[in-house]
């Protein structure tokens, strides 16, 4: 009885076997034709000139994980030469630095503000760009992080904008830090922000508003709705995203981290220099 059970026993080990086998098969058949599949797409996309893409944002709105995406899920350039020369709030778009970039088969992140000079510049070189938002309140929060970091680093740089903070800046508490840059930063911003909100259906070329909440919530559809933009076929390529470290100015991945730390005063401060108009045009909380 004993040998008879054993025996059947073996004989069920042996098909359970052989049906994790044929799973296996299945799976691996299934993950080789998806590999297949990819590979086809990317191969596709590499034996045709891509257009050049431009995105253009506002600070810390994690415009350089996206760049970075775009380049290496795509496998096209990733570009360090700057398009424009300033600081902010104020750019100047440079047409020889365009000569590299308008051949295509490349991305580039700029912030340059929507002068008609800049307008008029771009349109020459390319018919189409990214607008990258983010809620400037939380924008300016990540920004007093970003500032009071690279100040660490390089004491004495501008940090790439025009507002220089008194000396002692770095000695204050981080409340009267950030009251400083909403009274300096934040109102540049809405400034780069009316100026863009105006231009926006006149402009000599195609705008795609996006949003950092957009890479928050649902980055695969912000990656596919960029390249349909583009007229680039999305299917079958995978993303490839950088890790989200501090090498790539990520720092929490937050949209209302703002409303822990503001104090009501700066809320009701940073609200007025919005302005209602820009708060419900672009879709940023109110209240």
């Amino acid at each position: 009885m004993v040998i008879a059970y054993r025996s059947r026993e073996s004989a069920s080990d042996v098909v359970f076997d052989g049906l994790k086998s044929a799973v296996a098969r299945i799976g691996n058949n299934l993950a080789a034709r998806s590999r297949v599949t990819r590979n086809f797409a990317l191969s596709r996309i590499k034996t045709k000139k891509l257009p050049p893409i431009l995105i253009n944002t506002m600070q810390k709105s994690g415009s350089i994980y996206l760049t970075r995406t775009i380049a290496t899920s795509l496998g096209i350039e990733y570009s360090l030469v700057s398009l424009a020369s300033g600081i902010f709030p104020s750019y100047c778009m440079m047409p020889a630095a365009f000569k590299r970039f308008r051949r295509g088969s490349i991305v580039r992140q700029e912030h340059f503000d929507a002068s008609h000079f800049n307008l008029e510049i771009c349109a020459r070189y390319v018919d189409r760009i990214v607008l990258h938002l983010r809620d400037p309140r939380q924008s300016t929060l990540s920004w007093t992080h970003h500032f009071n970091r690279y100040r660490d680093i390089h004491p004495g740089s501008t940090v790439g904008t025009v507002h220089r903070p008194p000396e002692d800046f770095c000695r204050w508490p981080f409340e009267r830090q950030l009251d400083w840059h909403i009274d300096h930063h934040l109102v540049s911003q809405v400034m780069w922000l009316r100026r863009w909100m105006l231009v926006e259906q006149e402009a000599p070329f195609q705008i795609l508003r996006t949003r950092y909440e957009e890479l928050l919530n649902n980055e695969r559809a912000l990656f596919d709705r960029i390249l349909a933009f583009y007229d680039i076929p999305a299917g079958g390529i995978a993303m490839r995203t950088p890790e989200k470290t501090i090498e790539y100015h990520y720092r929490c991945g937050r949209s209302d981290e703002w409303k822990e730390v503001f104090t009501s005063g700066q809320k009701r401060r940073s609200r007025t220099i919005i302005g209602n108009d820009i708060l419900e045009h672009f879709g940023w909380d109110t209240d």
